[in-house]
């Protein structure tokens, strides 16, 4: 996965497949927004693409 887009509080990641993307967002999302916010603390939105 890569950063594709960060504005206005949301990133974008690019998966390298819908599967890929859906099994993250079900299962690590949290985690993912825990760890942009600890660097980025105005990321409020994760959405990923594949």
């Amino acid at each position: 996965m890569s950063e594709a887009e960060r504005e206005g509080g949301q990133v974008v990641l690019s998966a390298p497949s819908r599967f890929v993307a859906d099994y993250v967002a079900t299962h690590h999302m949290s985690l993912l927004l825990s760890a942009y916010r600890g660097v980025d603390p105005a990321v409020r939105h994760i959405r990923i693409e594949g």
